[in-house]
């Protein structure tokens, strides 16, 4: 019998690729967590994942990805990976009859409406508004923003690259830290700080600030991030 799982879906991080398939109906099968930075592209990430998958080539009919980049028509760059992606490219290197790119954070928008309570954790009592605009904020390898709009006609994504922004702060030891940070990098960005590799920056600068030397770490801030984010996921 043939694999009815012949829809791949991939969720493309700056740090990890995470693959699953998919049917018409019914739960998702084969999830894996690959390191992006082992791959090229993602069509070498998808080879990997046939690989571990023992799936033949012309395993998939049609792919969906969701990818830590803004999308622009065919082609999107990731934010924190040197990748430039083509839909059209990709979906002929696969041998697809479909692929979709879509923003990370724009999927996780069209996806946040369709959430039953039993999916939801809740941090702070209130009383919700189920016709109210959602936001989303998603630190990661880096830090992605979108919005989930109610309108006439249903509810609306709206993905955007808030991270970039520049990073307030609210004063004084704040603003030591904000200016520690554009000592480092040139300018201060929301993501420089709202994010894993931005826990460590803020400790540097905090013990910085402090007058004490940097602390020791094991291999590099990546690579711890990546363990966490390994265990955490």
């Amino acid at each position: 019998m043939s694999d009815p799982a012949r829809l791949l879906l991939g969720d493309v991080g700056g740090t990890w690729i995470r693959f699953a398939r998919a049917a018409a109906e019914g739960p998702l099968v084969g999830l894996r967590a690959l390191p992006a930075a082992q791959f090229a592209g993602l069509a070498e990430a998808v080879a990997r994942y046939r690989e571990l998958e023992a799936l033949p080539a012309g395993a998939f009919d049609a792919a969906g990805f969701a990818v830590a980049g803004p999308v622009s028509g065919d082609t999107v760059e990731l934010t924190n990976l040197p990748w430039m992606l083509s839909g059209e490219a990709l979906r002929d290197a696969l041998g697809l009859t479909r692929l979709v790119l879509l923003n990370d954070l724009d999927a996780v928008a069209r996806a946040l409406p369709r959430l039953a309570p039993a999916d939801l954790h809740e941090l702070h009592a209130g009383r919700p508004d189920p016709r109210a605009p959602l936001a989303i904020v998603a630190p990661g390898t880096g830090l992605g923003m979108a919005a989930a709009i109610p309108t006439a006609d249903g509810w609306a994504s709206l993905a955007g690259e808030g991270g970039h922004r520049d990073l307030a702060a609210a004063g004084e030891r704040e603003w030591q830290v904000v200016a520690r940070l554009i000592d480092r990098f040139g300018r201060a960005s929301a993501e420089r700080a709202v994010s894993g590799p931005g826990l460590v920056a803020i400790h540097d600068a905090l013990r910085s600030l402090d007058g004490l030397a940097p602390a020791r770490r094991r291999g590099s801030s990546r690579a711890g991030w990546e363990r966490w984010a390994a265990t955490s996921s």
